[in-house]
C-alpha cells in the first residue's frame, strides 16, 4: 500500500501556504493539504492507504483528522457550489446559444436562397453557419468539460477524508 507523505513546519501549515523564503530555501507555494491533494492526483490508480504528517512538534492525531476532516468538507462543499454554478451556467448559455444557433440557420438557409450557393451567397451562408456554431461553443464548453476540475477535486478530498491519518514527529522520519 501507498503512503502520501507531507513534511510541514507547524501545524498551521497543512491549510495554508508557508510564506515563501528563498534565504531559508522556503519555495513551497502551496499549503500541505493542497500537496496531500496533488499526491493523490498523482495516484489516482494507485491504492493509498495513509496519509503521514511529519510535524517537528507532537500532535494528537485524532483532533489532526478532526480538522482534516472538517477542512475536507468545507471545501467540498465550495467545489459542489462551483459545480452547479457551472452547470447552471451552461444552461444559461444554451438557452442562448441554441436560438442564435437556430436563426443562423435559418438565414444561411435564406440567405443560400436568396444569393445563390456559389460566390457571395456560399460567402453569406456559410459565415452564418460559422456564427451559429460560435454562439453554441461555450454553452457545449461549459457542459461537457467545464465541471470536471470540480468533480475531479470533489472525488479527491472525499479520498483524502477517507485516508488513515499517521503523525510523526520531526522532519526526518
Amino acid at each position: 500500500m501507498t503512503v502520501i507523505r507531507v513534511v510541514v513546519a507547524d501545524i498551521g501549515e497543512l491549510f495554508e501556504a508557508p510564506p515563501f523564503d528563498p534565504l531559508a530555501a522556503r519555495f513551497e507555494r502551496d499549503s500541505g493539504i493542497e500537496r496531500a491533494l496533488k499526491q493523490l492526483e498523482d495516484r489516482r490508480r494507485v491504492n493509498v492507504s495513509a496519509f503521514e504528517i511529519a510535524l517537528p512538534q507532537p500532535a494528537d492525531p485524532d483532533q489532526l483528522k478532526t480538522a482534516i476532516a472538517a477542512y475536507c468538507a468545507s471545501e467540498r462543499a465550495e467545489q459542489v457550489r462551483q459545480l452547479k454554478l457551472t452547470r447552471h451556467h451552461g444552461r444559461q448559455a444554451l438557452w442562448i446559444g441554441v436560438p442564435v444557433l437556430a436563426v443562423c440557420l435559418g438565414l444561411s438557409t435564406l440567405a443560400t436562397a436568396r444569393l445563390g450557393a456559389q460566390g457571395f451567397g456560399a460567402l453569406v451562408s456559410n459565415s452564418l453557419i460559422i456564427a451559429g456554431w460560435v454562439a453554441i461553443w461555450r454553452p457545449a464548453e461549459l457542459l461537457l468539460y467545464d465541471w470536471w476540475p470540480y468533480r475531479n477535486r470533489i472525488h479527491l478530498l472525499d479520498r483524502l477524508a477517507r485516508l488513515e491519518l499517521r503523525v510523526t514527529g520531526g522532519s526526518g522520519n
